[in-house]
């Protein structure tokens, strides 16, 4: 083999893998200093290998490669960073590993008009619920708008429908439905569904009641009105039982147990006097303490200003 003092070298026992070094000295055998760790010896050993193409497979003279040896049945040298490119592959690469993932929604098209299907078709005067839960599945299909749910709710006593875009449900109120007129029935069935098809077509980047909403209503056949007009003076509304709580040294004012639950755990405070309201008498704090304790929370004092009048501490409290 034609190798010189200072040459590198693939060297090892044959059958086994080969290891970099540097050629230090010539005879009979070569003597070579391995440059990292291998064979169970740390980088810097010398070896007294053999000068036959078993023990050494491809050597290197400066930074081009002298193929000698074994380096013919497949071995491949490593450059040193000059300008020697190992063959190329002569086998295809495997094909992309396909992903069990479905692929992600296309985004939202932002601003776009609206699309051609039209103005809504007539209805009926949509007294009935099933009437109505036909006639909002229908503008569904005819915009493209799949999986959503139309009912009817009878916890709505001030608002005649409800877009939930998180659970793609359209509901409507069952104790104002009665009260409205054809019109109003059918203005609040479109508004609503208005709803779904500006969402699912611009995404959350567009208000509620935005332009591509009212462009949306328009498209659709009907003013782009936002509140209704039904009297809802007639229906009376689910409120669970109150309390009295008093501020700013005015007459109380009564309030839900949910309501005064948020005023006490979030700090709600009076525009007039930026205090917090309290509890008007000790028969208000104990109802509203019951009705605590029945509710599965816990009691939390904070040495604080106090909330509720009666007590020399703050009184908050935490879901458990």
């Amino acid at each position: 083999m034609d190798l010189r003092v200072g040459d590198t070298v693939m060297f090892g026992p044959p059958g086994k893998p080969k290891t970099k070094g540097t050629v230090v000295r010539l005879g009979v055998k070569i003597r070579i200093r391995q440059a990292f760790a291998a064979h169970g010896q740390p980088a810097g050993t010398e070896w007294n290998v053999p000068a036959t193409p078993d023990y050494i497979e491809v050597t290197w003279r400066g930074e081009e490669p002298i193929f000698g040896g074994a380096a013919g049945r497949g071995s491949v040298p490593v450059s040193r960073g000059g300008n020697y490119q190992p063959p190329k592959r002569t086998s295809r690469p495997p094909p992309p590993r396909k992903s069990s993932r479905p692929p992600p929604p296309p985004a939202p098209r932002h601003h776009q008009p609206p699309l051609a299907p039209g103005k809504a078709p007539p209805s009926g005067d949509l007294s009935s619920h099933r009437e109505t839960i036909s006639f909002a599945q229908e503008l569904l299909r005819q915009w493209a708008i799949p999986n959503y749910k139309v009912i009817f709710s009878n916890k709505f006593t001030r608002r005649m429908g409800q877009c939930d875009f998180r659970h793609r449900e359209i509901a409507y109120s069952a104790p104002l439905w009665p009260l409205a007129t054809p019109e109003q029935r059918r203005q609040t069935t479109i508004h609503e569904v208005a709803h779904a098809v500006t969402r699912d077509r611009y995404g959350a980047a567009a208000a509620p009641h935005g332009k591509e909403w009212k462009a949306q209503m328009v498209a659709m056949g009907v003013p782009p009105s936002r509140t209704h007009n039904v009297d809802t003076a007639s229906v009376k509304r689910k409120r669970g039982d109150t309390v009295a709580m008093i501020c700013c040294g005015s007459a109380s004012f009564r309030v839900t147990l949910k309501k005064a639950h948020a005023l006490v755990t979030r700090g709600g405070k009076c525009r007039a006097c930026q205090q917090p309201p309290v509890f008007a008498t000790a028969t208000d704090r104990a109802a509203y303490d019951s009705w605590v304790r029945g509710q599965n929370w816990r009691l939390v004092i904070r040495p604080n200003s106090c909330l509720c009048g009666a007590h020399s501490l703050e009184c908050g409290l935490v879901s458990r």
